[in-house]
């Protein structure tokens, strides 16, 4: 039981870790390229 208990734990730790790494990338790297757009338009 133990097992599949952290098993569980271990899985929904990796979707939420998921999740937050492509909320992080989409509030990091997008506004970046953005802006790298923007310096090289000028």
């Amino acid at each position: 039981m133990i097992g599949i208990k952290i098993n569980f734990c271990q899985k929904i730790k990796n979707v939420v870790d998921k999740i937050f790494n492509v909320y992080y990338n989409l509030f990091t790297l997008k506004p970046y390229l953005f802006k790298e757009r923007m310096v090289i338009k000028d």
